[in-house]
């Protein structure tokens, strides 16, 4: 369920809903015989609706009126749904669904690169077991997250993100090491959700977990490097601060979730605190990049890597030509151009090699010649 859409499944088809208001959680729906056909969008920059479906498996799409709710089942979500509705206020209403539901609003705006792929999931999680850690022994902690993995699995219906963090935390019961836990929990994971490859709910997590194979002095900016690119190539853009306060952040997303169900059960007006993290998260997406790791462009930072990956700070050297290359396209040595001609005009297209943002010169009344055309 989402701000706009709702999937409803049955063991043959997998459909979106698109939707003006809620609909109820875990309900038996009747769906008229207008379903949809994804439209062919092929786009190798930007989002592509027919990709992101035939990922997905969707059968097509249909829209709220075509949909007749038949029967209301009792689950936990759907309880925690009821009292949610039961809220007078909107704007608490609205702030409960974005925290518990992650379903996002308009006006209050809690929402990045990690919450899109679930942490705020499991980020309550990682408080609690922070909170906990200055009295209790590692193996009670252990068992302490996996109960707390269940009952979230339960509530949530085994999302891609807290059934891998499942998976990871029982193999260390088995003391194995650390590559045999990572190679066998994303062996089961991808057994189950065979999509879940293409899903950032398994992406990053799994470049998280493999950090601990790199040498100590360059876990985190490899890291970050890494998922720059996942999120250059998923968004067309890079939040650089998310990137550098992800251990803050985190616990950050652990404390809105938290402070979403003391609002619900206790009545706390919660929006003025929740309105400031909102604040916050803006002001970290709007400090972004807009680019692409996919191009011809970058060789050249490539390249200069290999000429000084022995240097100390080499990495680092890599890291801070990427951000250049991406952010002053002046910079851009290797830029791609495309040339459409039609026989009354020519629309040259300038894109620098890591952007996705494109200039256009339109030359009307005039060709581009085949010579200057392949030289281009």
């Amino acid at each position: 369920m989402k701000s706009n859409y709702a999937i409803i499944e049955n063991r043959e088809n997998k459909i979106v809903v698109y939707t003006t208001s809620t609909l109820s959680y875990d309900a038996e729906v009747e769906v008229s015989n207008h379903i949809y056909s994804f439209e062919y969008d092929s786009k190798f920059y930007g989002f592509s609706l027919y990709q992101w479906a035939k990922e997905n498996d969707f059968t097509g799409y249909t829209y709220q009126s075509e949909v007749k709710i038949v029967r209301t089942h009792f689950s936990l979500r759907s309880w925690i749904q009821t009292q949610i509705d039961n809220v007078s206020d909107n704007l608490q209403k609205e702030m409960l669904y974005q925290i518990i539901f992650r379903i996002k609003n308009k006006r209050i705006d809690i929402t990045d690169i990690y919450e899109q792929s679930g942490f705020s999931y499991v980020a309550g999680v990682w408080l609690l077991l922070y909170l906990i850690k200055f009295f209790t022994t590692q193996q009670q902690r252990e068992i302490i997250k996996v109960i707390c993995l269940i009952i979230l699995n339960i509530f949530y219906h085994y999302p891609i993100v807290l059934v891998y963090s499942l998976l990871s935390t029982l193999l260390r019961f088995f003391n194995l090491p650390q590559r045999v836990n990572i190679l066998l929990s994303s062996i089961v994971l991808l057994v189950i959700y065979q999509n879940a490859i293409y899903s950032l709910s398994f992406q990053i997590p799994l470049i998280y977990r493999l950090q601990n194979l790199f040498k100590i002095s360059q876990r985190k900016i490899l890291i970050a490097i890494i998922i720059a690119c996942v999120c250059s190539i998923k968004f067309g853009s890079i939040q650089i601060l998310s990137l550098l306060f992800y251990q803050v952040l985190r616990y950050l997303m652990g404390f809105t979730w938290i402070m979403g169900f003391v609002r619900l059960w206790t009545g706390l007006n919660t929006v003025p605190l929740v309105g400031i993290v909102s604040k916050i998260f803006t002001k970290i997406q709007s400090i972004q990049l807009h680019g692409n790791i996919i191009g011809i462009g970058i060789v050249f930072p490539m390249f200069i890597y290999v000429s000084l990956r022995h240097k100390k700070f080499g990495l680092y050297y890599l890291s801070i030509l990427m951000l250049l290359t991406i952010g002053i396209p002046l910079l851009h040595p290797l830029s791609e151009v495309t040339v459409l001609n039609n026989p009354k005009n020519t629309n040259i297209i300038l894109k620098p090699s890591l952007s996705n943002i494109a200039t256009v010169l339109s030359l009307k009344n005039d060709v581009v010649n085949k010579d200057l055309q392949s030289y281009l």
